[in-house]
């Protein structure tokens, strides 16, 4: 991106902004660019409260998820509108080794509680249940 032509922060009708597009995307290459070169707001929210790192972990772009929290320091713990944190979408998902990094190596809240008063765990339980 030509500096001076256009903002990253800009955002659409959802207040997302390029580097949610393309972590969601899982445009990793895009994301690193974004976030070295452009300084993008890895901590920008959309208008659900949703962090990069949340719409990276949603849409199970995982290579995007390990580098936002060790190269762009993404705060792990982040909760959106309905107090999801991203442990929450990623045992949604039963991602194991997921959730076993961010609680072992991220020190991931696990007593964190959604706006139900769900943990993390509890959704994880759910999940096994229905699978």
């Amino acid at each position: 991106m030509e500096h001076g032509t256009a903002s990253v922060e800009v955002t659409d009708k959802d207040g997302q902004t390029m580097l949610h597009w393309a972590a969601q995307k899982n445009k990793l290459d895009i994301v690193k660019w974004l976030v070295e070169h452009e300084k993008a707001h890895i901590e920008a929210t959309d208008k659900y409260g949703n962090t990069v790192l949340h719409l990276a972990a949603q849409e199970n772009k995982w290579d995007v998820v390990q580098w936002l929290v060790e190269n762009g320091n993404a705060n792990v713990d982040a909760i959106d509108d309905h107090r999801h944190t991203v442990l929450y979408w990623v045992a949604e998902e039963n991602k194991r080794d997921v959730v076993q990094w961010l609680v072992e190596c991220r020190k991931a809240n696990v007593e964190a509680t959604d706006i139900g008063g769900k943990t993390p765990l509890n959704l994880a339980e759910e999940q096994k249940h229905k699978k």
